[in-house]
């Protein structure tokens, strides 16, 4: 069940006229049988759900959200999104539709840019975020001349504070990134002489390989195989410089198995062969 109560904004007294508006507020139950509407998207309104009650599951252009009692989801302008319970249970959420929201640098009826998570948990600041959304049901059921404008304010709140919620949330997964990057080059920089590929880091961080190739190559600036090859060239040049191992005992004490494809790649990432590059490293040092 789902009951909408829609609003007439013809008329603004406190509002600007490119501050966001409300159209609707809703008050939604329903259970993993049901779903109030499939997949579809809104042209022109912005959508906010807070869920009340139960976990749901939910497709915003083309990610799956699992939700719990707390969390906010976000539906910028034009997204293709769906709505469901998760697993055996209800769910209870309140909606806003909301138009003519314009925020710097980006597309109108956005609140988020397209890349962010678009479920923002409110964790201590749910208690808050709840009240606002009860406090724009109490207004907009009392159907009085002036609710529309005090519902509407109360809306914006919930986007200023949810925005800046979903901030300091970016912040905190980006710090995670950071470190979890750093602990997959500390432990390629251990093991570089070992068999490492995809699967090994998977198995040693318990993260999914795609989700380690991409959060790598974006705080580190190679994938984790560049890196690994980069790091066991950068020893090889020192143990081209500093012992008299031969080429063949370097490149497998290094982690190639292949002597032919450790001077291919030796050639490719410093500009010369080992041979050559010890010979003219020897006479700098």
């Amino acid at each position: 069940m789902v009951d909408h109560y829609f609003l007439n904004n013809d008329k603004t007294v406190f509002l600007g006229e490119h501050a966001p508006r409300l159209q609707y507020f809703s008050d939604s139950r329903f259970s993993q049988t049901e779903m109030p509407r499939p997949m579809h998207r809104h042209e022109d309104l912005f959508e906010i759900n807070y869920i009340e009650e139960g976990c749901g599951r939910h497709f915003i252009d083309g990610r799956i959200y699992l939700s719990h009692p707390g969390d906010v989801l976000i539906y910028n302008q034009g997204v293709l999104h769906e709505d469901s319970a998760h697993e055996k249970n209800n769910v209870h959420m309140f909606g806003l539709g909301i138009e003519n929201l314009h925020l710097e640098g980006l597309p109108d009826g956005c609140l988020l840019p397209a890349d962010a998570l678009m479920k923002i948990p409110c964790s201590l600041r749910a208690p808050q975020v709840r009240r606002l959304f009860l406090g724009i049901g109490e207004q907009v059921r009392r159907q009085k001349k002036a609710q529309p404008e005090v519902a509407s304010m109360f809306a914006a709140s919930i986007l200023l504070l949810v925005r800046e919620l979903a901030i300091s949330q970016e912040q905190t997964e980006q710090t995670k990134e950071a470190q979890l990057a750093q602990r997959i080059s500390a432990y390629i920089d251990e093991h570089f002489s070992e068999e490492i590929s995809l699967e090994t880091l998977e198995w040693e961080f318990k993260v999914s390989k795609y989700h380690i190739a991409h959060l790598f190559s974006r705080q580190i600036g190679y994938s984790p195989i560049q890196y690994l090859q980069r790091r066991r060239i950068g020893e090889a040049q020192t143990r081209l410089v500093f012992t008299d191992q031969k080429v063949i005992d370097i490149a497998q004490d290094v982690g190639f198995h292949s002597s032919s494809y450790f001077t291919r790649t030796f050639t490719k990432i410093v500009g010369m062969s080992p041979v050559v590059y010890r010979e003219i490293s020897s006479k700098s040092y």
